[in-house]
């Protein structure tokens, strides 16, 4: 579209500071020895050539104009699959039951179509930082997404690696009854436990207590975990063993669950992005996160996904819920109705 960066790749590192990159992009199979590169990849992991070298870079700081500006856009909305959610909630039950599984996370989008503005205003909605959370975005043509994501995948700088559980949801308003809520605190350990069972493999491994964090509306469970490892790893052998956490997948991650994860994210019609590792290797430090809470574009047509954590104790209507909350809370960054 008029006005719209032929290609662009952006991440926030720190609170502030965004580092940003401009095409055209080079490709390459493995990440470079030096320099700056951002890996962009699909949910399943398939791209053979993840690693984009910018032609430019700037590191946008608070102080730094954001490079992006628009007019208001607007978006109509299609009305979510009601009916489509029903039964994905059922057959994620009926798995929990024959397949043994202990979370799965489906994902519902609801589609929109742009009708005035363009997706410059998007990246414009970005301006402004948020506490605990990440910015991130990626364009290639009439093709991209972005988003202000809370889930870092991983930090890894030299030897130590950082990493989070944030699972478990609920309206800001109902935090008292959501700190001693025995399903969402199970939702989150299933998460949680998962992760220190991996990390303890690679190294010495740090784990807090169990913490909430507040935005959008929202509260939820949130655990850090760190580690110093033992040995050196590739980024993407690491990559390959963390994602997908239960966080936006499934436990156990055994072959037949998870292709059932990906035949329901398929006939959604999920954005393959969407839940996606999103990464920047920049100054010897490499930084991932999750790409969620945003909006994914392929010309006119608008994607606003959202999932949840179903566990054998999941209810339909608190599920359908939540969902809501997510997509409220992404039309709020960026200025959009429902």
């Amino acid at each position: 579209m008029e006005g719209m960066p032929d290609s662009f790749a952006l991440l926030e590192t720190s609170p502030g500071t965004v580092v940003l990159g401009h095409g055209p992009f080079e490709r390459h199979a493995e990440a470079p020895k030096s320099g700056t590169a951002f890996y962009v990849d699909d949910f399943g992991l398939s791209s053979s050539l993840p690693w984009h070298v910018p032609a430019e870079v700037e590191v946008l700081t608070p102080d730094t104009p954001w490079p992006f500006e628009g007019r208001s856009s607007e978006v109509a909305w299609s009305e979510p699959d009601a009916s489509g959610f029903r039964t994905v909630f059922a057959e994620v039950a009926e798995a929990i039951g024959s397949l043994g599984v202990l979370k799965m996370v489906p994902v519902l989008p609801q589609r929109g179509v742009l009708i005035s503005g363009d997706h410059r205003s998007f990246l414009a909605g970005l301006e402004q930082g948020r506490e605990w959370q990440w910015r991130y975005g990626f364009g290639d043509g009439e093709r991209g997404f972005c988003g202000v994501t809370p889930e870092l995948l991983f930090r890894m700088d030299g030897d130590r690696l950082e990493t989070m559980a944030l699972a478990g949801t609920s309206e800001l308003a109902d935090e008292a009854a959501f700190l001693h809520d025995a399903k969402e605190i199970r939702e989150h350990e299933l998460v949680a436990s998962y992760l220190e069972e991996i990390l303890e493999d690679l190294g010495k491994l740090e784990r807090e207590p169990r913490g909430i964090m507040r935005l959008g509306g929202m509260t939820h469970f949130r655990t850090s975990l760190r580690v110093q490892l033992r040995r050196e790893i590739e980024i993407r052998e690491l990559i390959r063993t963390l994602h997908p956490t239960p966080a936006v997948g499934c436990l156990p991650r055994q072959a037949d669950v998870t292709a059932k994860l990906a035949e329901l994210r398929h006939r959604a019609g999920c954005p393959q992005a969407f839940g996606a590792p999103f990464g920047l290797l920049h100054e010897g430090s490499f930084h991932a996160v999750i790409a969620i809470r945003g909006l994914f574009w392929d010309g006119d047509k608008v994607d606003l996904p959202a999932g949840c954590g179903l566990i054998a104790e999941s209810q339909h209507d608190s599920e359908w819920a939540e969902l809501a909350l997510k997509r409220d809370a992404v039309r709020r960054i960026f200025g959009l109705g429902t």
